[in-house]
């Protein structure tokens, strides 16, 4: 090969090539990028589950519906504290601690077994994407449950303002019949809400509605909405979904404060109250 042909490429070749620094700077600049990219993914991902947590809750809902439909306008059983193998929504206790229910929070077969399975035929609707925060009821913590949602104790349940609130009886209607929600109206009465892993049993969902100041503690949380996406998503009686985004860090930090709620303006507690059951005069 002639000598100074091959001079020619020897120094061409080390022109051409990276040196350490310049490989070193690549390597920020991808890194700088990454972490800019990252929070957005993330943000994104959550965004993600959410929209799949509300399409879950909104086939809930109209099981609901097609179940009062098919007997008489009667809704569906919301039973609190029921045995397996009752007549019931659905079936099973996220609780891994609750006597006699350490295994249902995996048991997909206690989801199949409640009364609005067959209008669905899908136990993955049951259970939130970003349910996966770990269980500190129980060490070691689980990570997974196969159900995320429960059902409002107003819905032919019980009348937790009255049982646990001291608030006179007869001023919250427990509704049987789909025909009686109207206090709120279908619009604004909750039905199933993503409970908090942390609180999460029965399906029924047990809270107070609001009250006169004196009529017992009215500005307590009982169960305690999903805080996953810094909020919760809640299907009411007309069938639609409502993300409620969480305005106050009080209540994010739900059970490290109190569950009874410190204020300031008891805005995220009431708008749940609201949801829930309004008096009937």
């Amino acid at each position: 090969m002639n000598l100074n042909l091959f001079k020619r490429r020897a120094r061409f070749v080390q022109a051409s090539a990276f040196t350490l620094i310049e490989l070193l700077v690549v390597i920020a600049i991808i890194a700088i990028l990454a972490a800019m990219l990252l929070p957005a993914l993330a943000k994104a991902k959550l965004k993600a589950q959410q929209g799949v947590c509300a399409s879950n809750l909104k086939q809930l809902q109209l099981t609901f519906t097609m179940y009062a439909d098919d007997f008489q306008d009667r809704l569906v059983p919301n039973i609190k504290n029921g045995a397996n193998g009752a007549d019931d929504w659905v079936q099973g206790d996220m609780n891994p601690l609750d006597a006699g229910h350490a295994t249902d929070y995996t048991n997909i077969a206690l989801i199949k077994a409640g009364l609005l399975f067959a209008y669905t035929k899908n136990p993955g609707i049951y259970h939130c994407p970003a349910d996966v925060l770990p269980d500190k009821r129980q060490t070691p913590a689980n990570t997974f449950r196969v159900r995320s949602y429960s059902m409002n104790c107003y819905m032919n349940e019980e009348d937790i303002g009255n049982t646990h609130a001291g608030l006179p009886s007869g001023i919250y209607r427990v509704n049987k019949k789909f025909s009686d929600i109207r206090y709120p109206s279908p619009s604004s009465a909750m039905v199933f809400v993503e409970e908090a892993q942390f609180g999460i049993d029965d399906g029924d969902f047990g809270f107070s509605p609001s009250g006169l100041p004196g009529n017992g503690p009215v500005n307590e949380w009982y169960n305690v909405p999903a805080m996953e996406h810094r909020g919760s998503n809640f299907a009411f009686a007309d069938n639609h979904v409502e993300f409620k985004k969480w305005l106050h860090g009080n209540t994010l930090a739900i059970p490290n404060i109190s569950y009874n709620d410190p204020g300031p303006d008891y805005s995220d507690l009431r708008w749940v109250q609201d949801v829930t059951a309004t008096r009937i005069y």
